[in-house]
């Protein structure tokens, strides 16, 4: 541990070096090598221009000196398209999308810590039950500090999340993204009793006979767009869309009293 120790000729072996770069705040890496024997340095840094998906992984090929030091291989940015490591490809591992077939939670959820999941979901045989609590739309700005809501982090720089909303007569189900756990809303859609709602408050109101309806929300590059369907295959927008720059959580959440039941939740990566 105490050495003596030589410090490295390629030391730092990433940084950035201008603002201009896509990718920000580069290091906090480690060496790793795959089945072929192949080393690679698996690292973290902050996308320029979308730092509110925090640090992202990034990985860069690596080569030894003849005198046994790493370095990245010369000429190779983390821009580049670069071959995959060898090995099988298993996939990310964090599909977002969810049927609730099954009655686990899936991984990909978060939910607020005070929050007693036993107590407020119930999920499987393609459906998730949510207890509503807090205010509703209606009454207050509802926020994910009053009702109960599950979340997943969005991974794309677009996608569309949809899914299917059910509630009882004095419940609010909805999809909302923000800027985290218990902050404000930032854009939210779903079904009250007797009016479907966008996310441009009073003016998105749309009057709505039954207690179910689904939505989807269409974020492109900040700018989000929102429709409603009364069967999942014809989609009406909502006349306005607006600028969310800081969503994090894209959550379904459930105010009000009663129960919000969720079916068939997708999402998909557009970029």
């Amino acid at each position: 541990m105490e050495g003596p120790w030589e410090n490295s000729p390629y030391n730092p072996m990433v940084r950035t070096r201008s603002q201009e770069e896509k990718w920000w705040r580069q290091g906090h890496g480690t060496l790793i090598d795959d089945v072929a024997g192949n080393w690679w340095f698996f690292y973290t840094g902050f996308e320029n221009g979308y730092t509110l998906f925090g640090k992202q992984i990034l990985l860069l090929p690596v080569e030894w000196t003849p005198d046994g030091w790493p370095r990245v291989k010369a000429g190779v940015t983390p821009t580049d398209i670069i071959a995959m490591p060898a090995g099988e490809n298993v996939g990310h591992g964090m599909a977002l999308s969810d049927d609730f077939a099954s009655s686990a939670l899936g991984i990909q959820w978060q939910y607020a810590p005070q929050t007693n999941p036993a107590e407020a979901f119930r999920m499987g045989d393609g459906k998730l039950t949510m207890r509503a609590k807090g205010k509703t739309l209606s009454q207050s700005a509802v926020s994910l500090a009053d009702a109960n809501w599950l979340g997943v982090m969005p991974v794309n720089h677009s996608y569309e999340a949809e899914v299917e909303i059910t509630i009882s007569d004095k419940a609010e189900g909805g999809m909302m993204l923000s800027g985290g756990r218990g902050g404000a809303s930032s854009a939210s859609l779903g079904l009250r009793s007797g009016e479907a709602f966008g996310p441009a408050g009073p003016a998105e109101f749309v009057k709505w006979s039954g207690n179910r309806i689904f939505v989807r929300l269409r974020n492109i590059k900040y700018d989000v767009q929102c429709f409603y369907s009364t069967d999942g295959r014809t989609w009406t927008p909502f006349d306005h869309s607006v600028s969310v720059t800081n969503g994090i959580n894209l959550a379904l959440y459930a105010g009000g009293e009663g129960e919000v039941t969720f079916r068939n939740f997708k999402y998909r990566g557009l970029d």
